[in-house]
């Protein structure tokens, strides 16, 4: 059995996998089926109890749209977990307001599914503590656990944790946001019991207009006083049911599949959080469920359908929009997504607007046809050569993360970032050798639209 010194302790060392990656949310998990159907040995490292992150366990439901006409998906495992959900009745599409309605449960199942069938390996319940790099090069890393502490060495390394959780251990330079430039975070929940039906006939008598056809049913109030509900939450402030801060974002979507079931996308903490203090982090989720109580009663009592109503769960994760982001070879921002730049190793199209929530930003809204993208460069961290990192801390400025954070473009992140181990493992590379016009190939290949 080898073993290194950590903290003056022997522990085991694990050297079987050519790729590890730290995080199996929606980037990790989409990273880990393309790594492994591309034969490489790979490791998810997850923290929780099952692969999707934000979007399981977080309830992040439905999907933002790439609001490129017809929402084309810069991922082709994307296609495939969409398609996988429809057949068992846990997915939807709507291709003018939201993309990839789903059912944040059954993806769970789907996710881990698609990874086993292409024969990668899982360790759940176990937490990413430090790295060992030299070099310009992670040696390896240490993970905790029930089994308690193990070193486990790879090739190469992917870090989808959210919050550059591995790059940040391995010295790689990062951009971060402090105090009130952080954006809001949210806690969603669930509720059922609900008379879905009934609720739709209200909201449509009420003259609200979503380009939806039931069962697909959503609403939101975000201040605006023309909306249909604005009475209602002006009266339920009034009467001491919600506060005026329980309203800085309100929105609820129905669940393919369970005809009596709603997410809500909120409530969103009404005060800053860093979303890499633990005490702050704490705080988010004791207001949170204190705000969830006020919108469980106010759903109650002023939406037709909801007499009945429960609550059915809590997200099991905070909603972070951002946290830190690495500088890498190439910082996406304000300029790519004002100029609608195109690249020649673009691994996502999106028309996404710039989405900083509590900033309205005054800037060039993209006309219809008009997109831009993200280059792979954006995944490639500075000094360090066995390293990518996909997902919402990839190499962007904050307004830049907030345009390509969302669902179909993080997938596509993920994607990318395995082919390129695929082809280093190939080539005996390091990362930042990797073309990425190979990677773009290769993606359309599969089916991606880029």
């Amino acid at each position: 059995m080898k073993t290194i010194k950590f903290n003056s302790k022997e522990i085991k060392l694990n050297n079987d996998y050519q790729l590890i990656i730290i995080g199996g949310g929606t980037a990790g998990a989409t990273a880990a089926i393309a790594a492994a159907r591309m034969e490489v040995k790979t490791l998810i490292v997850e923290k929780e109890s099952a692969l999707g992150g934000s979007s399981t366990l977080g309830q992040v439901t439905p999907m933002m749209p790439v609001k490129i006409e017809g929402n084309p998906n810069s991922s082709a495992i994307n296609k495939e977990i969409k398609s996988r959900l429809k057949v068992e009745n846990a997915g939807a599409e709507d291709s003018s307001n939201n993309d990839g309605w789903f059912n944040p449960e059954k993806l769970k199942f789907v996710l881990e599914e698609l990874y086993l069938e292409a024969g990668g390996d899982i360790l759940y319940e176990s937490t990413f503590v430090d790295s060992q790099t030299s070099e310009e090069k992670i040696e390896n890393i240490i993970i905790k656990n029930k089994s308690g502490l193990t070193a486990y060495q790879a090739d190469y390394y992917l870090d989808c944790s959210g919050d550059a959780e591995l790059a940040f251990s391995a010295s790689v330079p990062m951009q971060e946001d402090k105090g009130e430039d952080y954006q809001a975070v949210s806690l969603r929940f669930t509720m059922d019991n609900i008379d879905l039906k009934k609720f739709n006939d209200f909201l449509e008598a009420k003259g609200q207009s979503r380009g939806l056809e039931y069962p697909l049913v959503e609403t939101a109030y975000t201040g605006d006083q023309n909306s249909v509900l604005a009475n209602l939450f002006k009266d339920a402030v009034n009467k001491g049911i919600l506060r005026k801060e329980d309203l800085n974002y309100f929105q609820i979507f129905s669940i393919p599949g369970q005809s009596g079931k709603m997410a809500f996308n909120c409530p969103e903490i009404p005060f800053k959080v860093d979303p890499l203090d633990a005490s702050q982090r704490t705080e988010a989720y004791i207001e949170g469920r204190k705000i969830i109580k006020r919108l469980i009663a106010f759903s109650r009592e002023y939406f037709p359908g909801f007499e009945q109503a429960q609550l059915a769960s809590q997200a099991e994760l905070l909603g972070v929009r951002e946290s830190r982001r690495i500088k890498g070879e190439y910082t996406f921002g304000l300029k790519d997504y004002q100029e609608r730049r195109k690249f020649d190793d673009a691994v996502a199209s999106s028309a996404y607007p710039l989405d900083v929530h509590g900033q309205e930003l005054k800037l060039d809204k993209l006309e219809g046809g008009e997109y831009y993208q993200l280059p792979f460069r954006s995944l490639i961290p500075q000094k360090v050569t066995n390293l990518l990192v996909a997902g919402r801390h990839i190499s962007a400025t904050f307004s830049g993360q907030s345009a390509v954070r969302i669902q179909p473009i993080v997938m596509a992140t993920g994607e990318a970032a395995a082919l390129a181990v695929a082809i280093a493992v190939k080539e005996k590379k390091n990362l930042k050798e990797i073309n990425g016009k190979e990677i773009k190939k290769i993606m359309l290949d599969w089916g991606a639209d880029i």
